[in-house]
């Protein structure tokens, strides 16, 4: 699951017209990542996973900050960022 992937859902999530409560997201976003995290790294990955869950939410308030991130994504990152899971 690339960055791009992760910061795709969580902008979907971040739009979404209702409130999606992070047990209906964190769930499928475990499943896809579960292979490639170390039991040892798990809490560290929710602890960023979070951080970014947050820093979306920033950047969706500043229209500025969202087209210069996406504007600085590859080709790839943008269609994994629009495709999500």
């Amino acid at each position: 699951m690339s960055s791009e992937t992760v910061d795709g859902c969580l902008t979907a999530i971040c739009i979404a017209p209702k409130m999606i409560i992070p047990d209906r997201w964190l769930t499928p976003v475990l499943k896809e990542a579960l292979p490639d995290i170390p039991a040892p790294n798990m809490q560290r990955f929710l602890d960023v996973l979070l951080h970014r869950f947050i820093a979306t939410l920033a950047n969706l308030s500043d229209p500025v900050d969202l087209e210069r991130i996406f504007r600085s994504m590859s080709t790839a990152g943008r269609r994994d960022w629009s495709q999500g899971f």
